[in-house]
Formats: structure tokens, C-alpha cells, sequence
């Protein structure tokens, strides 16, 4: 995938996050199996206004054909994904999310992978 798709792919799947998380967090509690709490939809709401601006970066970075900023960009977005991945399965694993989480986890090491993929392709930079 080249980095301007993966960079539309990422946009439209933290934009979809931002506004999941800012206007209806409990899906994300149901899809997670996780509790409902105040607190939770505080910390959801926030995460959204990060993935908004996560999604911004991407739209506005997909025409960059500077290696050095593919390689930066590609390097921080793939250590996000993959964190998140990571701590799914954690969370998971201590009984905090049900195999709901399971949905992110695939996209995020799907999306990991990718941006794996472009670290190769920008290496030269």
C-alpha cells in the first residue's frame, strides 16, 4: 500500500474513532465488554479530540512526498498502532475487556503492519 493510501486509510479510520468516541461511547463499551462509567466516557471523549487530530495529521500529511517525513510519520503512527495492540491484548488477558477488543486489535496490527511495510519503503530517507 503506498503511503498517500495508507495515510486516506488511517484519516478515515481515526475520524470514524473521533466521532464514535465523542458522540455515542457506550458502543464502544458494548463492542469492548467493558463497564460503563462516567469516568470512561470522560477519558473516551478525550481520546476522540486525539484521534481527531490524529486523522487531521494524516489527511494533511498524504501528499508529502519528502522520504524523511514518510519515515517519521510512518515510524510514530506503527508504534501507536501497535501499542494499542498490544494493550488490547493486555486488557484483555486481565479480564478488563471481552473478546470484543479483539476487533481492534486485528485493524491495529493490520495497520501496524503497513506502516511497518512504508518503513521499508522510506528507508533511504
Amino acid at each position: 500500500m503506498s503511503f498517500k493510501t495508507t495515510m486516506i486509510a488511517t484519516t478515515t479510520l481515526c475520524g470514524a474513532l473521533s466521532i464514535v468516541l465523542m458522540v455515542t461511547p457506550a458502543l464502544i463499551y458494548f463492542l469492548f465488554e467493558v463497564t460503563p462509567h462516567e469516568s470512561g466516557t470522560f477519558f473516551a471523549r478525550r481520546a476522540a479530540v486525539m484521534f481527531f487530530g490524529v486523522a487531521t495529521t494524516a489527511f494533511l500529511a498524504r501528499g508529502i512526498s519528502e522520504l524523511a517525513a514518510q519515515h517519521a510519520i510512518a515510524l510514530g503512527l506503527g508504534v501507536m498502532m501497535l501499542g494499542l495492540a498490544i494493550l488490547g491484548l493486555f486488557e484483555m488477558a486481565r479480564g478488563m475487556a471481552g473478546p470484543g477488543i479483539l476487533i481492534a486489535v486485528v485493524t491495529e496490527i493490520a495497520f501496524a503492519a503497513a506502516f511497518l511495510r512504508l518503513l521499508r519503503t522510506t528507508k533511504s530517507a
